[in-house]
C-alpha cells in the first residue's frame, strides 16, 4: 500500500513539500519502485475484446487482514452518535478565516492569498492541486494569485475542507496510514467525478466537493476510535481500511451527516455524501431528481475508482449494470466506451510541465 500511496501522490502532484520549495529549481525525481498492482489481462489471441473496466485492479495484499471485531467498541460508537458526542473535524483558525471570506458574495482573491500564505503547508496543497493532472493546462503555476482564480470558489472550499481533514488525522501510525489511504481515494474519486460531471451536464464544482468529501464519515470515525481505544500499531505489516469493515460501514453515514452539518454544507451535497452508498436501497421517489443524479454521480465515481484499484477491492466488475449507471443513462455504447478510455488515459498523463520546459 505504501507504494500505491506514493504512486498516487505522483499522479496528482500532492506532495509533502513546503510552499517555499516551489520557488527552488526543479530537481530530477528519484526513481521509485513500481506499485505492486496486478491487473488481469486477456490472452492476446483471444477473439473477445477486453476493456479495462471489466477487470478490476487487484492490489497485492499478501497479508490477510483480520477484521477488528469489538462489541464494546460497536456499542459505544452507537451511543456516541445517538447522543451527538462525535468529535467532529474542527476547522483550524486560518481555514475558518478563509472560509468566511470565500462565503461572501463578493471577495478579492488577493485577500484569500494573503491568508493562505500564512500556512506554508496549505499553500503547498493549493499549488500541488492546481498543477495536478486534473487541473493543469500545460503550464506550471507557482503563484497563488494565478492558482486561485483557476480553481474558483467551490474548489477552494473543497480543498480547505480536505486540508482540515488531513490536519485532524490520528497520530497513531496504524490510523494515520489508513486515513491517508482514505483521503487518497477521495482525491481520485473527485478527479473522476469532475470528468464525469461534464459528460452528464452536472455542476462540476458541486460534484467535485461531494466526491472529495464522500469519505469524511470514515475519517471522523477513525479519529474517534484512535482517541479513545488502543489498537495495535505494528507497522511491520501493511494495513488497509478493510480491517475496520466490521465497524465503520455501520456508522459512517451518520458520522458523515454530523460532520457535514457542522461544516454547514449545502443540503444537496450532504445528501450526496451520506446516501451514495445506499443508492440501491433508498426510496428515490421522495428525493428531487437533480439530487438523485448527484448521488448517482458520486456512486459511479466511487465504483470506477475501485475498478482502478483505489479503496475496497472488487473481485468482479459490472460497470454498466450499476444502479447509478442506469440512473445516469450511462449504457454500453461506443461513445460511452470511448469516454471511459479517456478517463483511464487521464491517469496516465504527465503531471505537469517543468518551469524550464515552459520557458
Amino acid at each position: 500500500m505504501t507504494a500505491i500511496w506514493s504512486h498516487i501522490k505522483e499522479l496528482f502532484g500532492f506532495t509533502d513539500l513546503p510552499y517555499e520549495s516551489y520557488h527552488k529549481p526543479k530537481q530530477k525525481p528519484i526513481p521509485k519502485a513500481a506499485p505492486q498492482i496486478k491487473l488481469k489481462v486477456a490472452d492476446s489471441d483471444s477473439p473477445k475484446l477486453v476493456h479495462w473496466w471489466d477487470y478490476p485492479v487487484q492490489k497485492s495484499e499478501e497479508t490477510v487482514f483480520e477484521a477488528i471485531e469489538n462489541t464494546v467498541l460497536y456499542g459505544e460508537l452507537k451511543t456516541i452518535l445517538k447522543e451527538s458526542r462525535l468529535e467532529v473535524i474542527e476547522l483550524p483558525e486560518t481555514i475558518s478565516a478563509i472560509m468566511k471570506k470565500v462565503h461572501l458574495k463578493h471577495f478579492w482573491y488577493q485577500e484569500i492569498v494573503e491568508l493562505i500564505e500564512k500556512s506554508p503547508a496549505l499553500a503547498g496543497d493549493f499549488l500541488s492541486i492546481v498543477n495536478s493532472a486534473a487541473f493543469n493546462r500545460g503550464m506550471f503555476i507557482h503563484d497563488l494569485n494565478l492558482a486561485l482564480p483557476r480553481l474558483g470558489r467551490k474548489k477552494i472550499q473543497s480543498i480547505l475542507f480536505l486540508n482540515a481533514s488531513k490536519m485532524s488525522l490520528p497520530e497513531t501510525p496504524l490510523f494515520r496510514k489508513v486515513s491517508e489511504e482514505i483521503i487518497c481515494q477521495s482525491q481520485v474519486v473527485a478527479k473522476i467525478c469532475r470528468i464525469l460531471s461534464h459528460h452528464f451536464g452536472v455542476d462540476h464544482n458541486e460534484a467535485f466537493l461531494a466526491c472529495l468529501l464522500h469519505n469524511i464519515g470514515r475519517i471522523g470515525l477513525l479519529k474517534q476510535i484512535s482517541n479513545h481505544y488502543n489498537l495495535p500499531d505494528d507497522l511491520d505489516m501493511e494495513y488497509h481500511q478493510s480491517i475496520f469493515n466490521n465497524i465503520i460501514p455501520h456508522f459512517e453515514q451518520k458520522a458523515a451527516q454530523k460532520i457535514a452539518e457542522y461544516w454547514k454544507l449545502e443540503d444537496r451535497v450532504i445528501r450526496a455524501i451520506t446516501c451514495h452508498r445506499n443508492l440501491e436501497r433508498m426510496d428515490r421517489s421522495l428525493i428531487h431528481s437533480d439530487v438523485i443524479i448527484l448521488i448517482a454521480l458520486v456512486n459511479l465515481s466511487v465504483y470506477i475508482s475501485r475498478i482502478l484499484g483505489f479503496g475496497d477491492s472488487l473481485e468482479e466488475a459490472d460497470l454498466f449494470g450499476q444502479t447509478s449507471a442506469k440512473i445516469l443513462g450511462f449504457f454500453k455504447t461506443e461513445k460511452n466506451m470511448k469516454f471511459l478510455y479517456m478517463i483511464k488515459d487521464s491517469f496516465n498523463e504527465p503531471e505537469t510541465q517543468s518551469e524550464e520546459s515552459v520557458a
